[in-house]
């Protein structure tokens, strides 16, 4: 996860370089199959340095459908529930 780290910092600093009313993330999103990797969302929080979360891209939804989706599935559907919400 190292190098995926210092991209993270290094987009965090253009960030900072280009807004200055409000240069610091309040927390980073993970997004996809891969934010569920064990120890991942740890792992970034501890070495970027800024509350990292699981995005929940269901989290303004409701419904059935929505709640029988399995929690280990939600992540990798961001992408999908983005585009499906696109005006």
């Amino acid at each position: 996860f190292d190098d995926l780290v210092t991209k993270v910092q290094k987009a965090i600093s253009f960030h900072a370089s280009k807004n200055f009313k409000k240069p610091e993330l309040d927390k980073i999103l993970l997004t996809g199959g891969g934010a569920i990797t064990p120890g991942f969302q740890e792992y970034i929080e501890q070495n970027v340095g800024v509350k990292t979360v699981v995005a929940d891209p269901f989290i303004n939804l409701k419904g059935e459908v929505v709640e029988k989706i399995p929690q280990a599935e939600v992540p990798a559907l961001a992408t999908a529930v983005g585009l499906a919400l696109k005006k």
